[in-house]
């Protein structure tokens, strides 16, 4: 188990920027603090920059991205100033190698040890906020969508295994840059800063499913709508405007009430074993029942079958799925999603979280909440009690989940992020290990540790 958080601390080195000063600013000089600095807005995760306006690096992903056979380390700083365009924003890529061990280290404090970096050229742009990995032109390799959200919004797709000149880039250089861009319609939109990735239309190539907020009377005066994007092996043009028909899109809306400004979370998986892909999305500022903030998930079932059309998520027919609802005042039911086989049973479970959940208090310790398949909610109503609750120790448990096979047992495990845990607000994640005891396991014993069921590593402090 040691060895495995080892190669965990590395992950939260690289994103949050502890142990090394990776938060660097490039053009002051001046350490940033923290590198995650994720500023929380209405409920959502919004963006990345201090009030500095640091580079910031956000949450890496990992892919083939020089097609070598040796995965790569791409990772987005949206605060950046690139050229002169106040946070434009950049992503980087570190290119894998044989001979990287334990001991090696790029240092990003001078900005200079990568391989390539592409730059943004709209000022508040922010590109690189938010990466997304998919197989999206079906030619079985990884490839990055980069979303730049300032401004209209827009999202890039650059494919895995192409050859590029290495080195610094424009996001729209003809040769190196992106091979494909989807681009916003409104200003302020935040299109893409938040979304998932699944093959919707089942055509053995991944789509993009991607949040913003619309004022458009066409979604209500003020929506929070997901837009789900059929990718295909060829396009005829480089870069389409969402104002464009595109052959399969399809548009899930929410009315927003007030000047709430809130995007949902996303994940998507085969909730009801019928073997199409499904799509659940968080809204963590919904109110059930005059509880304020309690949250909401709300699963359609299949949302291809509605292609060309707008599911109204407000007034949700049964046709299209369910609603699960929060049931405390302020938890923020469904922050944070994902979906994997984390109980070992061959089908999708749900991992939805609430991070300022109150167990026992006096302060919130936050939860996440792993829906079994076998136990999934057949109607829409109030969250279940059957859900298995991973417990935290407040500092935001549950603001980020990822799903991951951490100790190499081809099982899915779960780690979760509390960005604030701790007496400095230094941070911690937790892990879970996934398999077929899974559910006994955590309902049996907590805290975790390192022997058993998972175990906390802390952060460094600011």
């Amino acid at each position: 188990m040691m060895k495995t958080f080892k190669y965990i601390s590395i992950l939260v080195a690289l994103l949050c920027g502890t142990g090394h000063a990776l938060a660097q600013t490039p053009d002051t000089g001046t350490t940033t603090g923290d590198a995650c600095g994720f500023v929380l807005e209405q409920g959502r995760v919004i963006g990345g920059n201090g009030a500095d306006s640091g580079a910031r690096l956000m949450d890496p992903v990992i892919i083939d991205f020089d097609g070598d056979g040796i995965d790569d380390l791409v990772f987005g700083a949206p605060g950046y100033t690139p050229n002169g365009m106040n946070r434009a924003g950049s992503f980087y890529v570190i290119l894998g190698r044989k001979d990287f061990s334990f001991d090696s280290l790029r240092d990003m404090t001078y900005w200079s040890q990568f391989d390539y970096r592409f730059d943004g050229h709209t000022p508040n742009g922010q590109l690189g906020m938010t990466l997304y990995t998919g197989d999206f032109n079906g030619d079985g390799k990884l490839d990055i969508a980069v979303a730049e959200p300032g401004q209209f919004g827009s999202v890039y797709i650059f494919y895995g295994g192409k050859s590029r000149v290495r080195g610094i880039h424009s996001i729209d250089d003809e040769n190196n840059g992106a091979d494909l861009a989807f681009v916003g319609t409104e200003l302020g939109s935040h299109f893409g800063i938040a979304g998932c990735v699944g093959d919707f239309n089942h055509d053995g190539i991944d789509d993009l499913a991607l949040s913003s907020i619309s004022k458009n009377s066409t979604y209500g005066t003020n929506a929070s709508i997901v837009t789900i994007i059929p990718m295909r092996s060829r396009w005829e043009k480089k870069s389409y405007s969402m104002s464009n028909k595109l052959n399969g899109k399809t548009v899930l809306s929410r009315s927003l009430s007030g000047n709430a400004r809130v995007v949902h979370a996303c994940a998507a998986a085969d909730f009801n074993d019928d073997g199409l892909t499904d799509i659940a999305l968080g809204m963590p500022l919904d109110s059930y029942q005059k509880q304020k903030a309690s949250g909401s998930v709300t699963v359609i079932y299949q949302p291809y079958k509605y292609n060309g059309t707008t599911i109204d998520l407000g007034n949700l027919d049964p046709k299209h799925g369910i609603r699960i609802n929060g049931n405390q005042t302020n938890a923020q039911f469904g922050y944070a999603l994902a979906a994997g086989d984390v109980t070992g049973d061959g089908r999708a479970d749900l991992i939805v979280s609430a991070p300022n959940r109150l167990v026992s208090g006096p302060n919130p310790e936050g939860a996440v909440y792993v829906f079994d398949s076998n136990l999934f909610p057949k109607d829409s109503g109030e969250q279940p009690d059957n859900a298995i609750q991973l417990t935290g120790n407040g500092g935001r448990f549950g603001e980020k989940i990822w799903l991951a096979d951490v100790n190499a047992d081809k099982r899915t495990d779960i780690v979760v992020a509390a960005p604030q845990a701790g007496a400095l607000q230094s941070g911690a994640i937790s892990i879970w290990l996934g398999g077929p005891h899974f559910g006994e396991a955590v309902r049996q014993k907590w805290p975790p540790d390192f022997a058993n069921t998972g175990g906390v590593l802390m952060g460094f402090g600011p």
